[in-house]
């Protein structure tokens, strides 16, 4: 029964991707950057709306969302935050691996609200052209989500930090906010099996670029969001 309600999810979900990125190109040039952002990002968090109900998947957010625009720094374990956060931090530009951009439509979805391809291959010449579209985004009033570790990595490991989202604060001057979320116990990536229970979203307090360094910014946000990690892994097992 239950591997029955994961199918109807992806079924729905996929469907919703597809409905997503055609609303989204369609009202692109009839709504300014910021309402755009957060109309089409509300609508893609239809599909996370049914884990709820068909998968037994809620959430819980923690923490304050800062007013001002900033770079969030989250950990990364599995679809679910490429959906749920866009739309709890919007207005929000994202920073995503560049084969997605291929995607037909969807690639094209993603480009219209300004996300950014990222080539991890290409060293420097990454670090000033996500230098120069954070710079755009400041400056429209917009936020930057980045996934430092560049991909996604198993419930209760946290991957190595790369430097674009502590770059991006330090030459845009918006602050550094970290992000921990333990999703991939439940919302598991690569199989079709999902855990009910709650995941918890929590947002960290703000990294001022001017007081710190661009590794040392990196090695906080990690720093941070391993010991929420570590402080939730032990809360779960009390709670057995």
């Amino acid at each position: 029964m239950f591997l029955l309600r994961s199918l109807i999810f992806y079924t729905f979900f996929f469907v919703g991707c597809i409905l997503f990125s055609a609303i989204t190109l369609v009202l692109k040039p009839f709504m300014p950057t910021r309402a755009h952002m957060r109309r089409c990002y509300r609508m893609g968090m239809s599909g996370l709306r049914q884990s709820s109900w068909l998968l037994g998947i809620d959430y819980v957010v923690e923490g304050e969302i800062p007013e001002q625009p900033v770079v969030y720094a989250s950990n990364h374990q599995s679809a679910w935050e490429t959906f749920f956060l866009p739309d709890l931090l919007s207005p929000i530009a994202i920073g995503v691996k560049r084969e997605l951009l291929w995607i037909p439509v969807m690639g094209q979805a993603l480009l219209a609200l300004h996300a950014h391809g990222i080539n991890r291959a290409k060293g420097g010449l990454v670090m000033r052209k996500m230098a120069a579209w954070g710079q755009r985004m400041q400056r429209a009033g917009v936020n930057i989500l980045i996934f430092p570790e560049g991909t996604r990595y198993p419930a209760g490991t946290i991957g190595p930090f790369l430097p674009g989202a502590a770059m991006l604060s330090k030459r845009t001057g918006m602050p550094l906010v970290p992000v921990a979320l333990d999703s991939g116990a439940y919302f598991h990536p690569r199989t079709f099996k999902k855990n009910p229970g709650t995941i918890r979203v929590v947002i960290g307090e703000p990294i001022d670029p001017a007081q710190h360094e661009t590794r040392e910014m990196t090695n906080m946000a990690r720093e941070w969001i391993t010991e929420t990690m570590s402080l939730e892994q032990v809360r779960r097992m009390k709670k057995r």
